[in-house]
C-alpha cells in the first residue's frame, strides 16, 4: 500500500508528484499490487499455491493437535485408546525416530481397528469448535458452519484490503485537512499581526493619538 503524501511535499517536488500520481493511477493498485496483467497472473498462481500449502499445513496441524488432546477433550473415549492415540500422534509429528517404529506396531493396529470411534470423537469435537467459531464471527446471528470459509475470507479481505485502504484514504484526507487548517491559522495570525501593527503604529494609531493630544491641550487651556 502506498503511504499518503503531504501536499507540501508535492509542492516542493513537482516531479515527484507526477511520479506518484503515475504510480497510483497506472502502475499500482490501491493495495500496492501491480496492474501488469502478466505479473498479476504469475502472482495469482503463486498465491494459489501458497494458499494450498498453507491450507494443508493448517489442516495437518489442526488434526494432529486435536488428536493429541482428544483423550482430555472427549470423555466418552475408551481409556484403553488413550495411549495408542498419544503414541500415534507422536509418530505423526516426527517425535519418534524411525528405528523405533516397529515397536509401535501393536499400538498402530489398535489405533486402526478403532479408527471409527476415534474419528467420531474427533469429528464431534471439531464440530463443537466450528460452532464456537460461528458464534465468535457473529454473536447475534451465528452463521452455519458451512459458511465459515466464506465468512473468514470476507473478514480477511476486510482486514487486509478494505480497512487498510479506507484507513489510508482517511489519513490522506486528514493530512490534507490539517494542512488547510494550519494554512488558515497562519493566514489568521498574519492578519491579526497586521491589524495590531496598524492599530498601534499605523496611521489610525497616530491619528487617534493626535486627537487625544489635541483634546488634552484644549482642556488644559480651558
Amino acid at each position: 500500500m502506498l503511504p499518503p503524501v503531504e501536499p507540501t511535499v508535492f509542492e516542493r517536488n513537482p516531479n515527484f508528484e507526477v511520479l506518484y500520481k503515475d504510480l497510483c493511477t497506472r502502475k499500482l493498485n490501491a493495495d500496492g499490487s501491480t496492474r501488469d496483467t502478466k505479473k498479476q497472473r504469475i502472482h495469482a498462481e503463486i498465491r494459489q499455491d501458497l494458499t494450498t500449502h498453507r491450507t494443508n499445513a493448517h489442516m495437518t496441524y489442526l488434526l494432529t493437535t486435536t488428536l493429541s488432546n482428544l483423550p482430555s477433550l472427549a470423555p466418552s473415549l475408551p481409556p484403553d485408546l488413550h495411549i495408542p492415540i498419544a503414541l500415534i500422534t507422536a509418530l505423526l509429528t516426527g517425535k519418534i525416530p524411525p528405528k523405533d517404529h516397529p515397536i509401535l506396531t501393536p499400538d498402530t493396529q489398535v489405533f486402526l481397528s478403532n479408527a471409527d470411534i476415534i474419528a467420531s470423537a474427533l469429528s464431534t469435537h471439531l464440530q463443537q469448535t466450528a460452532s464456537l467459531l460461528c458464534t465468535l464471527s457473529s454473536p447475534l446471528s451465528p452463521p452455519p458452519p458451512s459458511s465459515l470459509p466464506t465468512t473468514a475470507s470476507s473478514l480477511r479481505t476486510d482486514a487486509s484490503q478494505v480497512l487498510p485502504s479506507t484507513l489510508s484514504s482517511s489519513k490522506t484526507h486528514l493530512s490534507n485537512s490539517a494542512h488547510e487548517v494550519l494554512s488558515l491559522h497562519l493566514a489568521l495570525l498574519h492578519a491579526a499581526i497586521l491589524i495590531l501593527e496598524r492599530t498601534q503604529h499605523g496611521a489610525l494609531a497616530r491619528s487617534t493619538a493626535a486627537t487625544a493630544e489635541n483634546h488634552t491641550m484644549y482642556i488644559q487651556d480651558i
